[in-house]
């Protein structure tokens, strides 16, 4: 399966926004992935250290304790819808990057639209 940057912003921000407890059997409610795609994304993300599980039942329920640091790092970087659609174009031109760069291209896009409203950053 093919790791996709949209479900796992997706989670972060549904984790983010109070989401506790999950079942992978389901995915995400009122989401355009499937179940499949939401237990292999969830469980990356736990296994990568960006979602602090507390506990899986049998059953394929999931109980969040909430983001780490590198989770936080990550919605806050790519949050806005706007920095994210430019960060989503930015990578396809390329053809795709990984976890870290798609971080970097967000912060970058940040920065000049900072820039941008006259915030000077070094």
């Amino acid at each position: 399966m093919k790791r996709d940057m949209e479900l796992v912003r997706e989670i972060l921000l549904a984790i983010e926004g109070g989401l506790k407890q999950m079942d992978l059997t389901e995915g995400l409610p009122g989401s355009q992935f499937t179940p499949e795609q939401f237990e292999y994304h969830y469980s990356l993300m736990v296994e990568h250290g960006l979602i602090d599980q507390m506990a899986r039942s049998l059953g394929g329920g999931v109980y969040v304790r909430g983001m780490t640091w590198e989770g936080h790092d990550f919605i806050d970087t790519l949050r806005d819808p706007e920095i994210w659609k430019k960060t989503k174009s930015a990578a396809s031109t390329i053809g795709g990057v990984g976890f870290k760069a798609t971080v970097e291209i967000g912060k970058a896009i940040a920065k000049q639209k900072l820039q941008e409203l006259g915030i000077p950053i070094p």
